[in-house]
């Protein structure tokens, strides 16, 4: 007899065809570029294990820049997992000691969100519903 998969299992996402293996997934990019005099980083694809090395690498090179704030778009970022949740708190705690800079994140889609929410990294970060909105704040700073 043929023993499932657990739904958390990568086998079982593959059939039921709800998540894809790392090695799958979708392109995914971080786009760079600077508004307000604020670093921006936009996550396009998913945001997990595989994936994540090319987030933190943009992100170093941000905090390296010694300048302005940061702001992570996840507007066109279609997963996140928990090495992405913990990229984003490793992140804010780099930032938190240097003087007149931050990092916000903004426009996550509702699933990112809800993970944001539920693990309590939304409070810890300052989540925007908006780019606009998320400027303005950091731009004050």
């Amino acid at each position: 007899m043929r023993r499932r998969s657990a739904p958390w299992s990568l086998g079982w996402h593959r059939e039921h065809g709800t998540r894809k293996d790392p090695q799958l997934s979708s392109s995914f990019t971080v786009e760079a570029g600077y508004a307000r005099g604020v670093y921006t980083l936009g996550v396009v694809g998913e945001l997990d294990q595989a994936t994540v090395p090319d987030l933190r690498a943009r992100i170093g090179e941000a905090i390296g820049t010694g300048d302005g704030s940061i702001l992570i778009d996840l507007s066109r970022c279609d997963f996140i997992d928990s090495t992405g949740i913990s990229l984003l708190v490793e992140a804010q705690r780099k930032i938190d000691g240097l003087e007149r800079r931050r990092l916000v994140v903004c426009c996550p889609g509702a699933e990112v969100r809800r993970l944001l929410d539920l693990t309590g990294v939304g409070t810890l970060l300052g989540v925007f519903a908006g780019r606009d909105e998320a400027l303005d704040e950091v731009a004050a700073a």
